[in-house]
This record gives structure tokens, C-alpha cells and sequence, in this order.
């Protein structure tokens, strides 16, 4: 196997809490074991670094940007996951309780993380990477610290790195007693699949996470199913966590300091109205029980410019599908009327086919995935 050269060389392994971090920094060490016998390879905590070991190589393991100032890495990997089950493994593990305010505290610190490393870092690996092709993912890490990959020294490395067990299977929730080598601690490894780390939290954290971080999810392709935006509806208005937008039978336009209350995820307001970013977005409005309006209508307009391909979206009223709609060519906006069954709390949400970006369509700067423009709603008979 050909490696690089053999001078001193610093990895940090700043993969984010709960998603893959230990698991990587494990497979690190391995694989550069079997490359260069000759070479001694340190591994350490942010906290207990010490930058003049004489060791050949070192690891060094961190999950806050801000914890690894004056740490002069050589290579950076990090990693992400779905932050639904990130929240899940994190009560899992009693570091945040069930409860809302603490998780949105560690997931807008994680994000943020998230970001500064995606930036910095040689190699970032989605866990579902490493759970779904553990092999491949090793033979990333090899190429992104300097070895030439072979699946034979990748599959040891993974062979090895899933032999290794925690101290205990019970969770602790202690780290500072981890395995000095592996660093896995009492509890360390448990639900691997996202689906049952999300299982751990009640309904109505996972709708408040898709809420508050929905284009962070579907930007890294953690989609959102149309069956769970549509049952947003019944959290949307529970301790005053969203806004109520009363309409009437006068247009109400959805820019800036107009309508930006109607936005319950997926819009950007501006002067004019509001485009729909990504392939799903929402608003939420109240009709006062007084009404005898029977329908609600939105001015919707497309970023279908001359020779564009179509852009469709299907609406879901309170849960249920209000119907379908196509924009083609430069035509300005179409009205769209959707008959309302009583009066209350409504979330309307769509499904948005065909995005694209200005930039993509050479009218611009601007990167948005953008699709609908929204321009007004109102109340009509």
C-alpha cells in the first residue's frame, strides 16, 4: 500500500455529537496503522492535547469549533446527521432532557458547528454514510488523510473499528470515563438507525425541529414527508408558537411588514411577496368564526421564465389534499381558490415541483431553490 510522506501529521476528527464522530476517529487510527507500522500514532481529547508528544502522528478528537482554537491540523474530518435523531440519541443519553427549549439550544449550537467545520474540513461524512457503507466511508477517510484507498485495508479498519465495545452497555452519560483507547463510554453505542433514535422523542419535538430547521434538513437531503409537514397542524398553534394571521375578504400580500406572519416554513419575504425556497413551504391563517366567506384564495406566480421547464405544486389543506396547479412560461400569477369546510386555525402547505435556482437560469446571483411566488391571500365566497 503507498502512503504519503511521513512527516508529523495532525487529524483532527471534529465530527459533531451523536453522529459518527468516535466511529471516525477510531477508523482514522486504524487505517493509519496499517499504512505506516513504522509510525506512532497519538490519540487525544481536545482537552488533555499535547501538542509536543512525540508521537509521528496525531488524533485529536473535538466537537465544538470554538474548542479547537490553536490546534494545527494538518487534515480536518467531520461528520453530520439527521438532526431529529441527533435530539434523540441526545436524550438517549440524558445529556438534554425531552423538552423543547433545551434541544433547540444544543441543535442551533450544532448547526452552527456544522457550518463552520463543513467549510474547514478535508472530508465531512453524513452518518448515514457510515451506517450504510461503512467501507466506502473508511476508504473516503483514507483518500482525505493523504493513503491510497484500498477496500481490503478499509474493510479491516471497519472490522476492527465494530469489534470495539463501550465499557459498559448501560448509559453513564459519563465521558471522562471512556476507553483512554476507543473512547466509547457506558451506553456508547445504541440505536444506529435514525429512525429508532427519533422514536425517543414525542410528536411534537419532532414537528418543532422540522419547523425551526427544515432548510438545514432538506439541504443536506434529510427530506420531510408531506404526510409529516401536513400534521404540523395541530402543534402550529399551541402556546402562542406561531403567529395568527387573520384574513378577511381585503388582499393581504405576503412581503415585508405585510404578511410575513402568515409564513409558517419554506417562504422569503421581500417588497413584493414571497418565493417558496426549496420543494416545501407553508403558511398558517385564522378565520374568525364570524365569516361566511367559504374559500380562501392565493395569487401564486412561478419562476417560469420563456423556455423554462414547468413548475407544479400540490396543496394540502389542514392535512388533506387541496389539489394540483402548473405554472408554464411567463405568464405572471394564476389565482388559486380553495374552499375552506369551517372557520378556526388553517395550515395550508405545498409540495413544489421543479425548482431552480436564478443563478441556474442565468438571471442572477441569487443560489435560492426557489419555485412559487406568493403574492396575496384573501377571503371569498
Amino acid at each position: 500500500m503507498e502512503t504519503a510522506a511521513t512527516e508529523r501529521k495532525v487529524v483532527l476528527c471534529a465530527g459533531l455529537n451523536r453522529s459518527g464522530s468516535t466511529w471516525q476517529m477510531n477508523v482514522t487510527r486504524e487505517l493509519l496503522q496499517q499504512y505506516r507500522p513504522q509510525c506512532t500514532v497519538y490519540t487525544s481529547w481536545f482537552e488533555s492535547y499535547d501538542a509536543n508528544n512525540d508521537a509521528d502522528i496525531h488524533i485529536v478528537k473535538v466537537h465544538r469549533f470554538r474548542d479547537a482554537g490553536g490546534i494545527d491540523a494538518n487534515v480536518i474530518l467531520s461528520t453530520h446527521r439527521d438532526l431529529r435523531a441527533v435530539a434523540g440519541s441526545m436524550v438517549r443519553m440524558r445529556w438534554v432532557p425531552a423538552e423543547w427549549k433545551p434541544i433547540d439550544a444544543f441543535l442551533e449550537q450544532y448547526v452552527e458547528d456544522c457550518s463552520a467545520w463543513s467549510q474547514r474540513a478535508d472530508l465531512v461524512l453524513p452518518y448515514e454514510v457510515i451506517v450504510a457503507c461503512p467501507i466506502k466511508a473508511a476508504m473516503d477517510i483514507a483518500r482525505a488523510i493523504g493513503l491510497e484507498p484500498s477496500e481490503e485495508a478499509a474493510a479491516m479498519a471497519v472490522q476492527r473499528v465494530s469489534a470495539m465495545r463501550p465499557i459498559a452497555d448501560s448509559v453513564t452519560g459519563d465521558i471522562a470515563s471512556a476507553d483512554p483507547h476507543t473512547f466509547l463510554h457506558g451506553g456508547h453505542i445504541g440505536d444506529v438507525e435514525d429512525t429508532s433514535s427519533m422514536a425517543r422523542l414525542p410528536s411534537e419535538l419532532i414537528a418543532r425541529i422540522e419547523l425551526r430547521y427544515r432548510s438545514w434538513l432538506s439541504q443536506r437531503g434529510y427530506n420531510l414527508s408531506v404526510e409529516r409537514l401536513v400534521s404540523l397542524a395541530e402543534y402550529s398553534f399551541k402556546d402562542g408558537y406561531m403567529v395568527r394571521q387573520i384574513l378577511t375578504s381585503a388582499p393581504l400580500k405576503f412581503s415585508k411588514n405585510a404578511g410575513e406572519d402568515l409564513i409558517l416554513f419554506g417562504l422569503d419575504a421581500e417588497e413584493w411577496g414571497a418565493w417558496s425556497v426549496g420543494p416545501l413551504c407553508g403558511i398558517t391563517f385564522h378565520v374568525p368564526a364570524s365569516s361566511t366567506m367559504t374559500s380562501v384564495v392565493l395569487r401564486i406566480g412561478a419562476l417560469t421564465p420563456e423556455g423554462a421547464s414547468p413548475v407544479c405544486a400540490t396543496g394540502f389543506l389542514n392535512g388533506s389534499v387541496a389539489g394540483s396547479w402548473t405554472w408554464v412560461g411567463s405568464v405572471d400569477h394564476q389565482d388559486i381558490k380553495i374552499p375552506l369546510s369551517s372557520t378556526g386555525n388553517h395550515v395550508l402547505c405545498f409540495l413544489v415541483h421543479g425548482t431552480r435556482s436564478p443563478r441556474a437560469l442565468r438571471l442572477g446571483a441569487d443560489e435560492r431553490e426557489i419555485g412559487l411566488a406568493f403574492h396575496e391571500i384573501w377571503l371569498e365566497d
